[in-house]
């Protein structure tokens, strides 16, 4: 499997294809709001957590899609991690993760820091943090939490 992330532009025609994509058997895709993640390393460590949980039957979420998207957004509650980490009509870019082929109209996005701002931290529940390795280490510490949540 070829599973990579990526940060695309959001428009109404990817929107229909992220909806199509949903309704597809791929092992694995993710779509969220990049701006309310903190990069693509947040993604991929979701991921990863989210993987372990699948690995040992331990899911919450019915998908490995869906758990990834519940440690992304640092919560176990579905609703709150869509409300949290979801698509929505303010989205401009949307991070991928996943195995599928990109349509060839879209348009990438070089990856970029989120500005950290209170709505952000308090959005995801992590408290203040001062720089990327603190946001970064408080949101690895947070995942690994949840991993052990049953």
């Amino acid at each position: 499997m070829k599973t990579f992330t990526v940060i695309i532009e959001y428009d109404k025609e990817i929107g229909n294809w992220i909806r199509e994509s949903f309704s597809k058997d791929i092992p694995i895709f993710v779509a969220i709001d990049y701006d309310r993640i903190y990069g693509l390393e947040h993604l991929e460590i979701a991921y990863y957590h989210a993987y372990r949980r699948y690995k040992h039957n331990k899911m919450k979420a019915s998908t490995l899609s869906m758990e990834t998207i519940l440690f992304a957004a640092l919560t176990l509650q579905i609703n709150l991690a869509i409300q949290r980490v979801g698509i929505s009509n303010a989205t401009k870019n949307v991070a991928l993760l996943g195995d599928f082929d990109l349509p060839n109209s879209v348009k990438k996005v070089d990856e970029y820091n989120v500005e950290i701002t209170k709505a952000f931290l308090d959005n995801l529940s992590i408290g203040d943090c001062k720089n990327r390795k603190e946001c970064i280490d408080t949101i690895i510490e947070k995942m690994a939490l949840l991993e052990l949540l049953q």
